[in-house]
């Protein structure tokens, strides 16, 4: 059921999680929130930007749910929400951000491969900005 309209469980959910999630985004201020997945994590992003202001990139993975949009049309407009509210709509692969493309006309999408090249660990040099990473784990 939550897979062909997601909004209402997402309701809740977001319900649950807003006093929280607004109490640490006033607490640390942060530059920008990294959703990893438009449904859950993307909607909190959503709301956070509506009420408070911050921006939001999404990244998605499951192709399968992606593409289920073109399926289920409270899905695709729940997603459509949320990737037209993202500063960045990340996608796994270039079939999926095309997918995403055609499914959410206008979404910012762009592909980043995952994998990295080893390398030895090194100290980074921020630029004092803050994400929030939010993920269902």
């Amino acid at each position: 059921l939550a897979l062909r309209d997601p909004w209402p469980q997402l309701a809740v959910g977001w319900a649950a999680a807003r006093p929280h999630l607004e109490r640490l985004v006033r607490r640390c201020r942060p530059d920008a929130v990294f959703a990893h997945h438009t449904a859950v994590s993307g909607v909190l992003a959503w709301h956070l930007r509506r009420r408070l202001g911050v921006p939001y990139v999404v990244a998605d993975y499951d192709f399968d749910e992606v593409r289920a949009c073109g399926d289920f049309p409270r899905r695709r407009r729940a997603v459509a929400r949320v990737a037209a509210g993202a500063s960045a709509v990340v996608a796994a692969s270039s079939p999926m951000e095309r997918l995403f493309r055609e499914l959410v006309p206008g979404a910012p999408a762009v592909t980043v491969h995952h994998g990295t090249e080893p390398a030895p660990p090194r100290r980074a040099r921020g630029d004092g900005r803050v994400v929030v990473f939010c993920a269902a784990m």
